[in-house]
């Protein structure tokens, strides 16, 4: 037979004048061979083998008229499945178990389905033989079997995190060694009629349990009543097998392989819980950190609430309307620091929202401002506003010093658009020299300094005085991230002399969402022009 097998793998039968000639039954196969023939092909292994045995298959069948395998596109006659699958079954009375239960229990339900999905494809393939674990070997069929009532306790034995007794491994092994026979019975044209018919193996002969066979009744009544008793103690011995053990067994001495579970579980356990009371403090004092800096700082804390919303629209005050605005006197004042938020999630960037009624931006600034020892004169400070639509709702919330809101109107450039220019003043008179204050505005407003482009959007926005600190936060639109962004500024006016502005701070680098910045010593007189492009 090895011969044979040698023989099929490595000769190539194809250029042997003994088989010239031949028909092959195969299409596919008699087209190889001729054309391995007339250029002396070499074949790989497996084309060879393939081959040769359509080539032995037709020299047998011209000789004799039959062919010598049964099937020849495959080497097997057909194949023999444990089925070793149960059907589940549910036990009321019984405790859950916790995680390591539960999950079991889950990996239970997708193999059950999956040995159900395997049953329903090859259960009626032909060539394909069950041999399931269920099945009983009646006495009358084979006398070497187990009891009956043994081989239904053998079945529900669990296979799972469990060591395994020798009255359980003598029981799986003789009880699939019976079943496996009985299945090849029925089909004598794939096994044939000669099978063997002595006692099935036993693994554990050496420290075997009690008899098991359920053999035609031999000797005295008393023996006949001896071995159906030992039968009936090993059914119940097994029927408490049907129980899934996990801790008794876990680290059983005869389990050695459970040891390896230790170097895992003890992390888990053990580290597990101190990484993760680790982790926890550690944020705690982070979170403690951010809370403080954002109730000291006002920026951070309006930044948080808006972060959880944009802000609804309300009522401003009643503008105080002037002919003209001129350009304020800040002479007696030091800037220290100018921040603004622009909320856009509300805005539309596109064309259509110029027309829009329900594309407004919210906007938010803060001025920190010095009155200089020096200053004698009672000028207000003027803090010009980025609104230019006499629509704009603007209100000043309280604060140290009172403020009022001033609004002249402007003549358009722009056809259908009416425009404005919006300033909030603030009375120093009553703030002692040398001392700094807060100023803050909030205002709700269409978004006409704004200009839009096919993928971008610009904001520009002029410098009243020398400022030590200008920080911006933009929140963009709903759906529309940035994808970069650029700076440049050019004396008031004259837009041909632009440069490129250096960021000292961007925030949210991995945010586009947010696009924020901060810059330092930035003077007076200049425009910035703030562009940035959607992803």
């Amino acid at each position: 037979m090895s011969q044979l097998w040698t023989v099929l793998r490595t000769c190539p039968l194809h250029q042997k004048r003994q088989f010239t000639g031949l028909k092959l039954a195969s299409p596919d196969a008699h087209a190889m061979f001729l054309a391995s023939r007339e250029g002396d092909q070499v074949l790989d292994a497996g084309d060879q083998y393939w081959l040769n045995r359509h080539l032995l298959d037709a020299a047998f069948r011209h000789a004799t008229g039959r062919g010598c395998f049964r099937r020849l596109d495959s080497a097997l006659d057909g194949v023999l499945v444990s089925d070793v699958g149960k059907r589940m079954q549910v036990r009321a009375g019984q405790r859950t178990g916790g995680m390591i239960r539960t999950s079991m229990r889950a990996t239970e339900i997708v193999m059950d389905r999956v040995w159900q999905l395997e049953s329903e494809t090859f259960h009626d393939v032909p060539g394909f033989v069950f041999a399931p674990m269920t099945e009983i070997v009646e006495p009358s069929e084979d006398p070497t079997a187990l009891h009956p009532e043994v081989q239904r306790q053998a079945a529900g034995i669990r296979t799972d995190m469990d060591r395994f007794s020798d009255l359980e491994i003598s029981s799986l092994v003789q009880h699939g060694y019976g079943v496996a026979r009985k299945t090849c019975r029925k089909r004598p044209d794939l096994f044939g009629n000669d099978l063997p018919t002595d006692a099935p193996w036993n693994p554990v002969a050496n420290n075997a349990p009690r008899t098991m066979h359920a053999g035609p009744p031999t000797g005295p009544p008393t023996r006949q009543k001896r071995e159906a008793a030992g039968a009936t103690v090993d059914a119940r011995i097994l029927h408490g097998s049907a129980n899934r053990r996990i801790w008794s067994a876990l680290l059983d001495p005869r389990d050695w392989t459970s040891y390896i579970y230790v170097p895992i579980l003890v992390p888990i356990f053990v580290l597990l819980p101190w990484v993760v009371r680790d982790y926890y403090l550690h944020n705690h004092r982070i979170n403690q950190i951010v809370r403080s800096l954002s109730q000291g700082s006002r920026d951070l804390e309006h930044m948080s609430r808006l972060l959880k919303g944009p802000v609804t629209p309300w009522k401003g005050v009643t503008p105080q309307e002037v002919p003209t605005l001129d350009e304020p006197d800040l002479s007696g004042f030091e800037i220290l620091q100018d921040m603004r938020i622009l909320d856009l999630r509300n805005w539309n960037p596109t064309a259509t929202g110029k027309n829009d009624s329900r594309s407004l931006l919210y906007g938010y600034r803060r001025m920190k401002v010095f009155k200089k020892p020096e200053q004698e004169t009672h000028s207000p400070f003027r803090m010009l506003l980025i609104a230019t639509s006499p629509q704009s709702q603007v209100r000043l919330p309280p604060q140290q010093v009172p403020g009022t809101a001033r609004m002249a109107r402007l003549e358009s450039s722009t056809p259908d658009q009416t425009e404005a220019r919006w300033e909030a003043s603030f009375d120093f008179d009553r703030v002692p020299a040398g001392e700094y204050v807060d100023l803050m505005v909030e205002y709700f407003t269409p978004g006409q300094f704004l200009k839009r482009g096919v993928d971008s959007t610009t904001l520009s926005f002029e410098i009243q005085g020398e400022t030590a600190e200008v920080t911006r936060w933009l929140l963009m639109p709903k759906g529309r991230d940035y994808r970069s962004f650029h700076i440049i500024r050019y004396p008031t006016g004259q837009p041909e002399a632009a440069e490129t502005v250096r960021i000292v701070t961007e925030y949210l680098a991995d945010d586009y969402t947010i696009l924020a910045y901060k810059l330092l010593a930035v003077p007076a007189g200049y425009t910035y022009e703030l562009t940035w492009y959607y992803k």
